[in-house]
């Protein structure tokens, strides 16, 4: 993979990763609402952020990281 695509939350100047890597842009739009729900579930103050999708190349090894709430999202049933 050249690059992927990852749900994303910006606050202030910070962004975090927090589903991803998935091939396709579309995977990762479809589920910034899911996961902007369980972010805010964890974190009520992220009702005030801003969520979307990213576009990322990978790290000088030729990895991707993991999105922050992949765990969680897997674990409630939602297909990653």
């Amino acid at each position: 993979m050249k690059s992927a695509y990852y749900v994303t939350v910006i606050r202030d100047k910070k962004i975090g990763y927090l589903a991803g890597p998935y091939q396709n842009h579309q995977d990762a739009i479809d589920l910034v609402s899911v996961v902007r729900e369980i972010a805010t579930e964890i974190d009520p103050w992220c009702a005030f952020d801003t969520f979307g999708t990213v576009k990322q190349a990978p790290c000088n090894n030729g990895s991707f990281f993991t999105g922050v709430l992949n765990a969680l999202i897997s674990t409630n049933g939602i297909k990653l």
